[in-house]
């Protein structure tokens, strides 16, 4: 159940940029927002260090499949919740 919870809660929390993001690459703030955002909104369901951690893998993920922040925004979906679930989660079952 936690981890659907996570899944959606990241989900949400993946519309982290708006309007601010770079769309050339990845920028020290995207990275900083994007984890930050992915923290807040993952509190409820694990500690702030298993938060950090899983968005730190989440922002790896987000990194090597999307050139930009802007480009992970608008084109993350299901698909790669459901990886980034099954990669970045697999160590706290």
């Amino acid at each position: 159940m936690m981890y659907k919870k996570t899944l959606l809660t990241f989900f949400l929390a993946s519309s982290f940029c708006l309007n601010s993001c770079n769309t050339q690459g990845w920028e020290a703030n995207d990275e900083a927002r994007f984890v930050s955002n992915c923290i807040s909104s993952n509190r409820e369901n694990m500690t702030q260090e298993t938060a950090e951690t899983f968005c730190n893998c989440a922002l790896e993920y987000a990194k090597s499949n999307y050139g930009s922040a802007k480009e992970a925004q608008e084109q993350m979906g299901d698909k790669d919740m459901l990886e980034i679930q099954k990669k970045c989660l697999r160590s706290f079952k």
